[in-house]
């Protein structure tokens, strides 16, 4: 039986650029390896920050559309997992925008949708994304005392 070795940095960083210069290429098989890597991580997102399977489920495949149509513009400042994360955090924050134009917002929802809640909801969101297991006081620090003004 064989065994993999783990895998160092330097293999992470060589088998992204490879596969960047493959998509770049329009090589299918690196789109679908690229899709892979990362639906998960975007779907979750999207999923916790709007709250709807379909929804979450059709803008991921946003998410992944824009992300081909960009990707020779990847600049490598970051690495291609935050790259792809940052777009799907934006694509959430446009979807949840649009949500608000196009509901009627009544009653106590006015004051979540309008007020500190929603900011709130998302920093938790990202924060635990971030740092599901973070260290005690990060996750102290998330508390958000609303009675206060």
């Amino acid at each position: 039986m064989k065994y993999a070795r783990a895998a160092v940095w330097s293999d992470v960083a060589g088998r992204e650029a490879s596969l960047l210069q493959r998509c770049t290429a329009g090589d299918e098989d690196a789109y679908a390896e690229l899709l892979s890597e990362h639906q998960r991580m975007v779907s979750h997102l999207a999923y916790n920050l709007l709250g709807d399977r379909d929804e979450a489920r059709d803008l991921s495949q946003e998410v992944f559309l824009q992300v081909f149509r960009t990707i020779g513009r990847f600049r490598g400042q970051s690495s291609l997992k935050t790259w792809i994360y940052r777009i799907a955090v934006n694509e959430s924050l446009n979807a949840l925008s649009r949500r608000r134009r196009h509901e009627p917002i009544v009653g106590d929802e006015a004051e979540l949708i309008n007020g500190p809640l929603l900011a709130a909801k998302l920093a938790g969101s990202l924060l635990q994304l971030a740092l599901p297991d973070g260290p005690k006081n990060v996750r102290e620090k998330r508390a958000i005392k609303l009675d206060e003004p």
